[in-house]
């Protein structure tokens, strides 16, 4: 994979850009997984929202402890991870974490569809997408 702008990875890739090392050619990828994080050459991180949408998965059947512990060990975990990454993304992409936010609030609290977001986010006491990135950039800034 050739990170840079649109244009500039679009020569690359048309001119078929060999990379070796020790003599080995190193095959071209659209994407790549990298410590949890999907990469794309455009660092449009689609994929990885993708790829987080996949692990919103909770079981209805469970009591609601159970369902807040299932959410906050395995789900947040990788909707949390690298979050500061996702300031540069579209309001779609940002717009579909929420949505899947949603989703699994409404899950864990037995909600319906037509509950307020902001109810549901002050039960749980919770930050909506928009605020979560905005603080994982904020501790991040704090820290360096």
């Amino acid at each position: 994979m050739v990170l840079g702008t649109r244009s500039k990875c679009r020569a690359f890739h048309d001119q078929n850009l060999q990379v070796k090392i020790n003599g080995e050619g190193i095959e071209y990828v659209n994407e790549i997984k990298y410590l949890g994080v999907v990469i794309d050459p455009q660092m449009s991180f689609h994929n990885h929202i993708n790829y987080i949408c996949k692990k919103n998965r909770i079981p209805e059947d469970l009591s609601f402890w159970s369902k807040l512990l299932v959410y906050n060990t395995i789900i947040f975990p990788h909707f949390n991870y690298c979050m500061s990454l996702l300031l540069s993304c579209t309001k779609e992409d940002v717009g579909r974490l929420q949505i899947l936010q949603n989703r699994a609030m409404r899950v864990i609290l037995g909600c319906n569809r037509y509950t307020s977001i902001g109810v549901m986010l002050d039960d749980l006491k919770w930050l909506n997408v928009v605020q979560i990135i905005e603080q994982s950039n904020l501790v991040l800034i704090y820290r360096i």
